[in-house]
């Protein structure tokens, strides 16, 4: 049976504030030079990570779910 590890990405952008962090289970990481939430999702793609599930919090907020194959 094939383990996967999970993590969430967080991305806020209003007008105010744009911010975006990466929770795994080994500690978050907040990507730096990051202009937009695709920006994040495209180096999460090469690092083997796909997208399965998208949660809006509010006008500009939502969490986006990524799952990849655990190698451990």
């Amino acid at each position: 049976m094939q383990a996967w590890e999970h993590c969430i990405l967080t991305a806020i952008e209003t007008q105010d504030r744009t911010e975006f962090m990466v929770a795994l289970e080994s500690g978050t990481w907040s990507p730096k030079g990051a202009s937009s939430r695709l920006d994040v999702m495209a180096e999460l793609g090469k690092q083997g990570w796909e997208l399965v599930g998208i949660r809006p919090l509010g006008p500009g907020v939502a969490e986006f779910y990524f799952k990849r194959p655990r190698t451990t």
